[in-house]
């Protein structure tokens, strides 16, 4: 005998179960498969998908029966090629991990109540005692398999979903690379990417200097609420990076129609509106640009900048040494003392006005004043708001400051 319990009625409650299992196979197939599809119509879109849960179903009989004459407290379930099927199937056809539980717990459901029905109506009759026992033993060992199988199928199910993402994310990558460096059919990226490039449309950038931090695809929806666009097109870079692009109504962004903050953790680059697939490149050109120049010279202005804001800084940067130049020519007396420096950038942002600059430092309005008048002296200059050279020069401080921005 290969199923042997401690206690005899166990055993026959054991005997009885098994052969249950093995003589009404067929029914039991027959009731699962109408209880899954009742609980979970999305698993059976059409009549392969049908076909393909009757064939996993059939396939957990036997695997079944030899976990419960087995009896291990623990067991480890392989599932059938067709049971695995089923789970990646499902993953493929973009059924979520809750539906295959559901699933389970549907088809499980069936085993006890037909066993139940089975010990109370079938010949020959049972004894109250051993009906008990079969039933408790069935339901103990028919939840340890159940437990297993489980856990065997949402790996595959997660397994498979994950390789799908890669797949489509690769994909994805490759045709939107394809498009930034112009060698695409235009028509066909459309088609792919669920984008239109007709109408305008801008590129952000968003990233997290946490690896452990916000959500960037829930940043991303917040990006689209904010400007109010048609169409959202992102692409995540890594852990901490998305590229996106938003489909407007508008054909510019006007500071009302940025996001005025975004959530803890996250920045946000914008580039300049345009129209077209060569506006979608320039576009997102200028979004890297703005993530460049916001992180490098000025820090201090996160979350959100547009790259409008920061384009003169950023021609006047990639000409390291004519911009060293201009930094050490214009505001050189300044570098050692930093608080100048962050003086006068605060000054030149709040269109020099003493008293918005002092409530950005957190000053008295006479201490910003003093520090004008400090300025002003160690440059042999008057401090115009219009002198663009000198705003230049301020902003690109980095390049050449004893302490710059990590």
């Amino acid at each position: 005998m290969m199923y042997q319990e401690d206690d005899a009625g166990s055993s026959d409650g054991l005997k009885i179960f098994l052969d249950w299992l093995e003589r009404d196979s067929e029914a039991i197939v027959g009731q699962m498969f109408d209880a899954v599809v009742r609980a979970t119509p999305s698993v059976v879109s059409t009549d392969s998908d049908r076909a393909l849960l009757r064939s996993a179903l059939t396939s957990h009989l036997p695997v079944l029966y030899q976990v419960v004459e087995a009896g291990e407290t623990q067991p480890i379930v392989r599932l059938a090629a067709p049971a695995k099927r089923w789970a990646q199937h499902l993953a493929v056809s973009g059924v979520d991990l809750p539906e295959l539980v559901l699933a389970y717990d549907a088809a499980g459901d069936v085993i006890v109540q037909m066993f139940a029905h089975s010990l109370r109506h079938g010949q020959p009759r049972v004894a109250d005692a051993t009906r008990a026992d079969a039933l408790e033993v069935a339901m103990d060992r028919l939840y340890r398999y159940l437990r297993a199988a489980m856990a065997t199928a949402v790996a595959l199910h997660l397994r498979e979903a994950e390789l799908l993402r890669r797949r489509t994310v690769s994909d994805l990558h490759d045709w939107i690379r394809r498009v930034l460096r112009d060698d695409v059919d235009e028509a066909a990226a459309q088609q792919r990417l669920n984008y239109s490039f007709a109408g305008h449309h801008v590129a952000f950038v968003l990233w997290s200097a946490d690896p452990a931090g916000p959500d960037l695809d829930r940043a991303a929806s917040y990006v689209r609420a904010a400007t109010r666009a048609r169409q959202l097109l992102q692409l995540r870079i890594d852990h901490r990076t998305i590229h996106g692009w938003l489909a407007l109504e508008a054909s510019s962004l006007t500071s009302g129609s940025l996001p005025s903050d975004m959530p803890r953790g996250v920045c946000v680059a914008f580039g300049a509106v345009h129209t077209g697939i060569v506006g979608f490149r320039s576009s997102h050109r200028e979004a890297l640009e703005a993530r460049r120049v916001a992180t490098t010279f000025r820090p201090d202005r996160l979350p959100v900048v547009h790259f409008d804001d920061v384009a003169v800084i950023s021609m006047a940067s990639h000409a390291d040494d004519l911009a060293r130049s201009i930094v050490t020519r214009r505001v050189g007396p300044l570098l050692s003392q930093p608080n100048l420096v962050l003086t006068l950038r605060v000054w030149f942002a709040e269109s020099g006005s003493p008293t918005r600059t002092a409530r950005a430092l957190g000053l008295h309005t006479n201490s910003v004043i003093k520090r004008l008048e400090r300025i002003a002296e160690q440059l042999q200059t008057e401090l115009d708001p219009g002198d663009l050279l000198l705003r230049v020069a301020i902003e690109l401080t980095p390049l050449v400051d004893h302490n710059p921005p990590q």
